[in-house]
């Protein structure tokens, strides 16, 4: 589902019903029904209880922000050129569980010809560079590489990459011409998740 998109479900039974999500891990809810006649969360109670949990969670979000921002390295290669590690989708966690940032750290990178970027992830995300005019694919399709180096008009695509518990998911390309090179994350694109790579 999308961002604004929603679902009903009608619960009834008494009973208490757990649900998740099956793409992010530890995502989970219930659903409490109790039988007519026993006090239950109003519309009010919920919202207030809602807005209370949103603030305690947004006030996580600035610290893990500069944190992920701190990861962003730059390391000198032999030839001369820089190799350039972007963390992607860190997750903040929360006592309900963890809030994924769906951001590349930085969004906007600038770097020089020759130099190569190294995206680390450490949840789901794509890095996805579009042919020019081309219309965003649906699904999510397999990951494509036509070479190491981006030669700024074919379909590169990582796939959906994660951390696997092990290690972070990585994908890599050099860039070799200058120009301005703009990139999404394909399971992000409505939340605004997007990138550009600035040949200079």
């Amino acid at each position: 589902m999308s961002n604004g998109q929603a679902v009903s479900v009608t619960f009834t039974e008494v009973g208490t019903f757990a649900y998740q999500c099956p793409i992010h891990p530890r995502m989970e809810g219930a659903v409490n029904v109790v039988p007519q006649g026993r006090a239950y969360t109003t519309a009010a109670q919920a919202a207030t209880d809602a807005a209370v949990e949103q603030g305690l969670i947004r006030a996580l979000v600035d610290p893990n922000r500069a944190g992920a921002l701190s990861r962003t390295s730059r390391t000198q290669l032999e030839d001369g050129s820089s190799l350039w590690s972007v963390p992607v989708g860190p997750r903040v966690q929360t006592p309900h569980g963890f809030l994924e940032l769906a951001e590349y750290f930085p969004s906007d990178l600038s770097i020089q010809p020759g130099d190569t970027v190294r995206w680390l992830f450490e949840s789901p995300h794509t890095v996805t560079f579009l042919p020019r005019g081309a219309p965003l694919p649906s699904p999510v399709p397999p990951s494509a590489k036509p070479s190491d180096q981006y030669d700024g008009s074919s379909f590169y695509h990582s796939g959906t990459l994660t951390y696997t518990g092990e290690r972070l998911g990585v994908y890599e390309l050099r860039f070799p011409d200058q120009g301005a090179f703009e990139y999404v994350c394909l399971l992000h694109v409505p939340e605004g998740q997007r990138g550009i790579v600035r040949v200079e």
